[in-house]
């Protein structure tokens, strides 16, 4: 998550987003592909700072839900994507609204290759979006790519195991 927010800040700064990270403490590692999950954070966040105004606000949130999965969600302050467009954004060469894509730039692919690669890791990605307010994408990872602490001292991590 620090890293993909490394990588954004510059163009953050520029436009006048301020993005920041908020996550549970203690967060367990998933077991992952991590170029993977960093380019759909990246891609993520470049949407949202994309699509909000200068003042604006991102935030990148990280927490373990009940059932041991991890959710992370890009949360922006941004001009929205309309409710007929929703169902159709994770489609490539889609986009969140025409004509708002073709001003800010972008291929509309992003949230199509996202999805890909978090899919490819048992997981999903769901999308909320109110046309002014802004948008809300959320990545989970199930249970299985969570790895906990097994109390070594050298740090090792154990997949956590549940009983059938």
């Amino acid at each position: 998550m620090a890293d993909a927010l490394v990588f954004l800040t510059p163009s953050a700064e520029k436009q006048g987003v301020k993005v920041s990270i908020i996550s549970d403490p203690g967060l367990p590692t998933v077991k992952a592909d991590r170029q993977a999950l960093l380019q759909v954070l990246i891609n993520l966040l470049t949407n949202a700072v994309k699509f909000s105004a200068p003042g604006g606000g991102v935030s990148l949130t990280a927490s373990c839900a009940e059932d041991d999965s991890i959710a992370v969600s890009v949360v922006d302050s941004g001009c929205g994507i309309p409710e007929k467009v929703l169902p159709h954004v994770f489609e490539p060469f889609q986009g969140g609204d025409s004509q708002i894509s073709r001003e800010r730039g972008g291929t509309g692919l992003g949230l199509t290759i996202s999805k890909m690669l978090v899919e490819a890791h048992d997981g999903s990605v769901s999308i909320e979006s109110t046309v002014g307010i802004g948008t809300v994408v959320t990545m989970r990872l199930p249970a299985s790519r969570v790895l906990k602490m097994n109390g070594r001292r050298d740090g090792a991590m154990w997949p956590v195991m549940k009983s059938a």
